[in-house]
């Protein structure tokens, strides 16, 4: 998922590492066979006190709050806004991105954002996104 690592001017500001953009594919190889409903992805997301706004684009670079860097998602502490880059992703790929940038929104919160890294992070999100994929939350 990663290729690049952010440079420190990015840091607390952008919690998931560059991306080089390219179609997601599923297990089986086959990308995406169909195109995703935006509507099955929540407009905002509520951490502790406060309620982020999700923006889903489809240029990765739009990620990026300066938009200089390709992205798979962002948090932005300032506006409370997140970003999920979604054209040619597949729905579980969309929630871990959505639940990765929710894991540092969580960590932010309880002072605990330079105490995990990039990969424990996303481990904790693919443990989320796996118990709410898997039992249909």
């Amino acid at each position: 998922m990663k290729t690049l690592i952010p440079n420190k001017e990015h840091r607390g500001n952008v919690n998931t590492p560059p991306i080089t953009p390219k179609p997601n594919i599923n297990p089986s190889g086959q990308k995406p066979s169909r195109k995703i409903k935006l509507s099955q992805f929540p407009p905002s997301v509520k951490i502790l006190d406060t309620t982020y706004k999700i923006l889903y684009v489809n240029n990765p670079c739009d990620v990026d709050v300066h938009q200089r860097e390709a992205y798979w998602g962002q948090i932005d502490y300032w506006t409370s806004t997140i970003r999920v880059y979604v054209k040619d992703r597949t729905k579980e790929d969309i929630w871990q991105t959505i639940w990765h940038e929710v894991m540092h929104g969580i960590c932010e919160k309880f002072k605990m954002d330079k105490a995990l890294n990039e990969d424990q992070i996303d481990m904790i999100a693919t443990g989320i996104n796996n118990v709410m994929l898997d039992n249909k939350f």
